[in-house]
């Protein structure tokens, strides 16, 4: 079982490393691409939510496996909103800057929330520990904020996908 995980883990570094690449990239040639900053924005939190994820793999207690939960939570929530924002751009369609900053309170909240949890059980009502091939395995109870930035997420994404779709 060690080979899949570390296999696994792997995979998900090499995405992580490949998404940093495409971030430099459009940092370096920002003026030539259209977008670039956002571009560059939605790279890099899809990065951190990798590496976090990718070293939450690895963590030996659940105090570690939280600590990077919390991290991965850092690019997780944005990247949605982000690839919204970025198809919104690249397809020519403006959106007023209150617009663009209300699609970040959702993440905000949920990053706030999953940093707390311990606190209220909003985002995770209930987190059990197993051990399972040596490695600490976490049984997740999902709470009603972990239900809405789910069905926000998929929101994001589903417009973004009406919008390319209505331009083709």
């Amino acid at each position: 079982m060690e080979s899949t995980l570390t296999a696994y883990i792997s995979l998900v570094c090499v995405s992580g490393v490949l998404n940093l690449f495409l971030c430099l990239y459009a940092f370096l040639r920002k003026e030539q691409i259209q977008g670039a900053t956002i571009f560059m924005l939605y790279t890099l939190a899809v990065s951190i939510y990798c590496f976090a994820y990718a070293i939450g793999l690895t963590s030996d207690t659940m105090e570690q496996i939280m600590f990077w939960t919390i991290i991965q939570y850092i690019g997780m929530p944005v990247s949605a909103p982000l690839g919204l924002y970025m198809v919104m751009q690249l397809l020519g369609k403006q959106m007023k800057l209150r617009y663009g900053l209300f699609l970040f309170v959702v993440p905000l909240v949920t990053l706030i929330l999953v940093a707390t949890n311990s606190y209220h059980q909003l985002y995770y009502k209930t987190i059990v520990e197993h051990a399972q091939f040596g490695l600490p395995f976490l049984e997740i109870e999902i709470g009603p904020w972990y239900v809405l930035q789910g069905v926000f997420t998929f929101g994001c994404l589903f417009y973004a996908c009406i919008l390319i779709t209505i331009r083709l």
